[in-house]
């Protein structure tokens, strides 16, 4: 969030945001709020994506990852 807007508070960020789409609803309807959920959905699917790629290229492949851990029964999820 403060990479998208240094120096602005983050509660300020997410107001103004919250503002405009609340705004483009109340004034356009329903039609709006479609609009808005797919242009949501099509950032969520984005950014999941390239958190995954921006993790895997610092993890390294995924034999590496699994090489770093057992994941064998339940002691991977206690051990750290």
């Amino acid at each position: 969030m403060q990479a998208l807007s240094p120096g602005v508070p983050p509660w300020l960020t997410i107001a103004v945001a919250a503002l405009v789409a609340d705004a483009s609803i109340c004034s356009n309807g329903l039609g709006a709020m479609a609009l808005n959920d797919a242009i949501q959905a099509t950032l969520i699917i984005l950014g999941g994506g390239l958190l995954a790629r921006l993790t895997f290229e610092e993890a390294g492949p995924w034999e590496a990852v699994r090489a770093t851990r057992s994941c064998t029964g339940s002691a991977w999820l206690t051990t750290r």
